[in-house]
């Protein structure tokens, strides 16, 4: 099973739906994309965390305090009124998401130009929901 199977078949069992995904992609491309994130997940002491998310290794899971210590909290209330969320449930949100999104749109452990990620993420999408 796929790393995005296992995204899809967890929408069942929490609260990431696509839609969710696409305003998450277009959050994390106004955050400066990919590289912006890598580096405040480095300025947060977290490098490590979001460098497993690119590599083939699984996945080192983020808490919900950490995705608060990068991003801050004025940056998560943004985003939840975004989606429709409190920040509490958008920073689990985040916390769930994040690390399989950007494996998700990593390519062989390279980090994705900022170019259209969401663009990227809903062909992903719909190969996935659609096939």
């Amino acid at each position: 099973m796929s790393m995005f199977d296992a995204v899809i078949g967890a929408i069942g069992k929490n609260y990431l739906k696509p839609e969710y995904i696409k305003l998450i992609l277009a959050w994390i491309e106004q955050q400066g994309g990919v590289s912006a994130l890598i580096e405040k997940f480095n300025q947060a002491g977290l490098g490590s965390v979001i460098s497993s998310w690119l590599s083939n290794e699984p996945n080192e899971e983020v808490q919900d305090g950490q995705i608060q210590q990068v991003f801050g909290l004025d940056t998560v209330k943004s985003l939840a009124g975004s989606i429709g969320l409190t920040p509490a449930l958008t920073t689990s949100l985040l916390a769930q998401s994040l690390p399989q999104i950007i494996d998700l749109i990593s390519s062989k452990g390279d980090a994705p130009g900022s170019d259209d990620l969401v663009s990227k993420g809903l062909d992903i999408l719909k190969g996935k929901l659609f096939s």
